[in-house]
């Protein structure tokens, strides 16, 4: 289990305990009243060269309405082949990020995330289970977009021919 994985463990615990003793009703309003939004400004890298790939892809996210960005408001999950991100601010205000089907497989034990010192920005580092391939795309469907021959590319990933 990725150190991540505990720390979000730990931090729904203690949400689900400081919710002991409300009644559903108020549970529910509280709920019902907070704004999620997309995290819709990101970037990502896979090394810092176009032709050398790196063994991890850096996603970085960025939430500017964030100025109290703490590490126990984010949770991050890793699968083997998605990324999810919810932040969950103080005043009802929920974040989400969510991408699956990333361009490769992924190794969620060895993926880790930190906040920058901006504090308005997340970074998250995916381990690469084949760290020699470049990921020209976070996902199939956006690297299918980017190809230069785009049409031709998303019949050939549709069928499973990308090589």
């Amino acid at each position: 289990i990725c150190k991540c994985d505990v720390e979000a463990e730990q931090r729904k615990k203690t949400r689900r305990s400081s919710r002991i003793g409300k009644g559903k009703e108020e549970e529910k309003n509280t709920k019902g009243a907070a704004k999620v939004s997309s995290i819709s400004t990101y970037s990502y890298e896979d090394g810092p060269h176009p032709d050398q790939p790196d063994p991890l892809v850096t996603l970085f996210l960025t939430i500017d309405e964030a100025d109290e960005l703490k590490k126990e408001y984010v949770d991050v999950t890793f699968g083997s082949s998605s990324v999810s991100v919810t932040i969950d601010l103080p005043g009802n205000r929920v974040y989400t990020f969510r991408r699956t089907s990333l361009y490769e497989s992924i190794d969620p034990n060895e993926s880790t995330w930190y906040l920058s010192k901006s504090k308005h920005r997340i970074v998250l580092k995916l381990a690469k289970i084949d760290a020699k391939k470049k990921w020209p795309g976070l996902t199939k469907v956006f690297a299918m977009v980017q190809h230069k021959n785009a049409f031709d590319y998303g019949l050939a990933a549709i069928s499973g021919n990308t090589s």
